[in-house]
C-alpha cells in the first residue's frame, strides 16, 4: 500500500457519524445515549441488501481517508481523530472524532438530527458501526479507515 492520497473528486461523498460520548440521560424512565455528531466530507460508500425470509438486510461499506477528509462538528470546527479510549476518556469532545465499533452510527449525507434514527416506518435508516480495519500506509501514519455499518 502506498500513502498516496485519492483525488477528492473521486470521494464524492459526506457521511454523519454519531459518537457516543459514553454518557447516558433518562427520559420516559428509559436510558438514553448521548451522542456528538460530526461530518465526513470527501468520503466514499457502497450500499449492499440482502434479501432473506421476507427481510431486508442493508449493509454500508465506507472508505474514510486520513488527510483527505474534511471532518466537521455541527458548529463549522474542524475536527481532529482519536482512537476510541481517547475519545471516551477526553473531558472535551466538541472537536474530535472516532470510530468505534457497537456504539457509533453511521448517516448518508449531511444529516441534522442531533440523533441517529434506529429505522421503522418511513423512517430514515441509519447504521451502526460493526467493523473498522485501519489500513496504514509505508510512512507508518493511518491512510484509510474501512469501515463497516449494519
Amino acid at each position: 500500500m502506498t500513502s498516496r492520497k485519492p483525488n477528492k473528486n473521486a470521494l464524492p461523498h459526506t457521511v454523519t457519524v454519531w459518537n457516543w460520548t459514553g454518557n447516558e440521560t433518562v427520559l420516559n424512565g428509559a436510558k438514553v445515549k448521548e451522542f456528538n455528531k460530526v461530518y465526513v466530507n470527501y468520503a466514499r460508500y457502497d450500499k449492499t441488501s440482502m434479501i432473506a425470509d421476507s427481510a431486508i438486510f442493508g449493509n454500508i461499506y465506507l472508505e474514510i481517508y486520513n488527510g483527505v477528509n474534511v471532518v466537521t462538528n455541527a458548529k463549522g470546527e474542524f475536527c481532529k481523530y482519536v482512537e476510541p479510549e481517547v475519545y471516551l476518556n477526553a473531558s472535551d469532545k466538541s472537536r474530535l472524532w472516532t470510530i468505534n465499533t457497537g456504539d457509533d452510527y453511521l448517516g448518508l449525507g449531511k444529516i441534522f438530527d442531533k440523533n441517529p434514527s434506529f429505522g421503522g416506518e418511513r423512517a430514515r435508516k441509519d447504521y451502526v458501526i460493526s467493523a473498522c480495519d485501519e489500513k496504514y500506509g509505508y510512512d507508518g501514519l493511518i491512510h484509510h479507515w474501512e469501515v463497516n455499518g449494519k
